[in-house]
């Protein structure tokens, strides 16, 4: 019996503490009769791939057991293990119903239909799920900030909350962290992608000739994520400078959380070693910054650079005497420069890209949630033509696995759709006018509050700076103050942002322009001790949660 194999395996494994693994993430048909019982219950691990979606559209995903997944399910570890992609809507329908036909047992069976249904229209029982088994601790922050993040429609800049059908709709300036460039639901895009869309078309090479004149960068590679654009970035960055292994990153970076793109992100991660051992992460704001910068660059030992220009997760752009140091001693140190745009690119602050080719010349530019529209999981490496054949001399076969590792038509011409709706609405010259009219409105209110010590605009990404050395986000701290926020903009303002951040889709409009400037003028005209309330209130929910998740039983 094949079941007895496994269980072979799956004991050995065991008596010596090893975590087994069985990958069908590249499986090409699923035996749904004897699989469940037979095979994946002996495996501590479960990888899954693009069978629950007949090869159709990008997924991926993993099941494993609660003992294994408790290195992300903890307070401080539970967002590492998240993706902009992981929630894609139309993706998860489309598994839902190529499971429901490869597993009969979930149609047949009342108690599966009953739990299906009960998640559809029940909050409280989807939460409950989620925290069963996806991640209690995010849920759990999350329903803190509000409990009923939920929306059951969208369309262009405007959600409908799921909750309440007579709620005001939220104008959406989260998106996805940045996907939704033109407004949700665009059927009129979504109308000429199916009705155009032709297998004999090479989309992803048509796509590959407009980065190319917008870059200057000739080749591009597909991927599913921000994460995996950025891990071919850096594997080919050092296969193509070998006898140099050091990477420069920036603190405040984010590149993404897998084990290899989580070498670009900013922060401690003791707890996800082994990683890559030879990274520098380059504080910009230190005493002397340009010094110190300019010993670690003419080193003679970094063989990449890799940063945000406006750093996904500290908010903030580095300087321009940096860049330039960065430009000036490349050629002589030879060493490779990558930008990741995946945030910032594609004119979401207002140009192409977020920097000018004369403050930086990249070797490597990473794109993802702008060109996926949100519809589905996308992104791409552009790289120049002399990193892929240096690469290619020293691991041709790994190159040649890259390129074709994610390609797919259906996405790329998803891609190819969105940046030229972007360059007919003339989206460009409505960033420059919105963030016109934002300029010109936030001084009246940052006076008017001393609370909010400003606001930084990089075309259509807006970041709050709170005044956080003041009564009270000096008591509540910066992750409780900015969820404060996020609430207060929710319920008072009507406005769906996180942490102090903004992403509005970029064709927004001058009357939601002027939403957001209400919003902003509503939210902070209320008394210091509001805010310290709307804390307290959330810090007693969180214990009271973390409490009662003690006692959490599962549903199944």
């Amino acid at each position: 019996m094949p079941g007895d194999k496994y269980r072979l395996f799956s004991d050995v494994c065991k008596q010596h503490g090893i975590i087994s693994i069985l990958d069908l993430s590249r499986i090409k048909k699923i035996n749904a009769e004897g699989l469940l019982e037979s095979v994946i219950e002996n495996f501590d691990i479960v990888a899954w791939g693009e069978v629950f979606t007949n090869f159709q559209v990008p997924f991926g995903a993993f099941s494993t057991k609660h003992e294994i997944f408790k290195v992300w399910n903890n307070i401080s570890h539970c967002s590492t293990h998240s993706s902009t992609f992981g929630g894609n809507g139309m993706v998860l329908s489309y598994v839902k119903d190529c499971m429901e036909g490869m597993f009969p047992v979930f149609k047949k069976s009342e108690k599966y239909k009953e739990v299906l249904d009960k998640i559809e229209i029940s909050v409280e029982f989807r939460q409950q799920v989620s925290r069963n088994h996806l991640n209690a601790f995010t849920t759990m922050q999350f329903s803190v900030i509000h409990p009923y993040l939920y929306f059951d429609k969208a369309e262009g800049a405007f959600l409908q909350p799921g909750n309440d059908q007579n709620e005001h709709l939220k104008l959406d300036c989260v998106g996805g962290s940045g996907c939704n460039t033109l407004g949700h639901n665009r059927s009129d895009i979504l109308l000429q992608i199916v009705k155009k869309h032709d297998d004999d078309v090479d989309y992803l090479n048509l796509l590959n000739k407009k980065v190319t004149e917008a870059t200057g960068l000739e080749r591009l590679l597909q991927g599913v994520s921000g994460a995996s654009a950025v891990e071919a970035g850096i594997t080919l960055a050092l296969m193509a400078n070998p006898g140099k292994k050091k990477i420069l990153i920036f603190s405040g970076n984010f590149g993404g959380k897998t084990l290899v793109s989580l070498n670009s992100t900013s922060g401690n991660h003791e707890f996800f070693k082994p990683l890559y051992e030879h990274v520098i992460e380059f504080n910009a704001n230190q005493p002397n910054a340009r010094d110190e910068l300019r010993k670690i660059l003419t080193s003679g030992e970094i063989a990449l650079v890799w940063m945000e220009i406006i750093q996904g997760r500290s908010l903030r752009s580095l300087e321009k005497s940096l860049l330039d140091l960065v430009n000036l001693h490349k050629t002589d140190y030879k060493y490779l420069i990558g930008a990741d745009e995946i945030l910032n690119g594609i004119y979401r602050t207002g140009d192409f890209l977020s920097f000018n080719s004369h403050l930086l010349q990249p070797d490597i530019i990473t794109f993802a949630k702008a060109f996926s529209g949100m519809i589905l999981p996308v992104s791409f490496t552009a790289i120049s033509e002399e990193v892929y054949q240096n690469a290619k001399i020293k691991n041709g076969n790994l190159v040649n696995k890259l390129e074709r590792l994610y390609v797919n038509q259906l996405t790329a011409h998803i891609a190819i759709k969105f940046l030229e709706a972007i360059e007919k609405e003339n989206i460009k010259d409505n960033i420059q006018r919105s963030t016109d009219i934002l300029i010109a409105g936030f001084p009246a209110i940052i006076q008017q509050s001393p609370l909010l010590s400003g606001v930084d605009a990089f075309g259509l990404h807006l970041r709050i700076n709170l005044a956080i050395q003041k009564f009270p986000f000096s008591y509540l701290g910066y992750e409780r103050s900015n969820a404060v926020l996020t609430y207060l903009f929710y319920t008072k303002a009507n406005i769906f942002c996180l942490f102090g951040r903004l992403l509005p889709p970029l064709n927004i409009r001058e009357s939601e322009i002027n939403h957001i400037l209400q919003g902003f003028s509503k939210v902070f005209s209320y008394h210091p001790l509001y805010f310290f309330w709307i804390g307290l209130k959330q810090n007693q929910a969180k214990r009271w949660k973390l409490f009662k998740m003690k006692f959490t039983t599962k549903i199944f």
